[in-house]
């Protein structure tokens, strides 16, 4: 794991292609991603603005999912597979070699 955490300011949060640029450095380990619950309020404020019919509360509204497992039966995961941990501050990426089990977990 990297040694240093990079702030996420608004505009880099919005627009979408800048996020999905910068979370994937942070999902390689070029640095750990945080940002504050008030840049989190100011890129919902920006998307908003440009895409008025936004609902803000779905856009505000979120679940906390914390892990997942052990899982049985699903896909090829083994019945070993240790349970995925994910964030609860920033994000969780589930990336390998294909055949890892990483469809599985999603069609839980």
């Amino acid at each position: 794991m990297t040694g240093f955490t990079a702030l996420l300011d608004t505009n880099i949060l919005y627009p979408a292609p800048m996020r999905d640029i910068f979370l994937q450095m942070a999902a390689d380990d070029f640095f750990r991603a945080k940002w504050t619950e008030d840049i989190h309020r100011e890129w919902i404020d920006a998307l908003i603005r440009n895409e008025p019919h936004r609902d803000r509360a779905t856009l505000e509204h979120r679940t906390v999912l914390a892990s997942m497992g052990p899982v049985r039966l699903v896909d090829r995961l083994s019945s070993d597979q240790p349970p995925l941990r994910f964030a609860i501050n920033g994000i969780t990426l589930v990336y390998g070699a294909n055949a890892s089990g990483k469809s599985g977990y999603c069609r839980t």
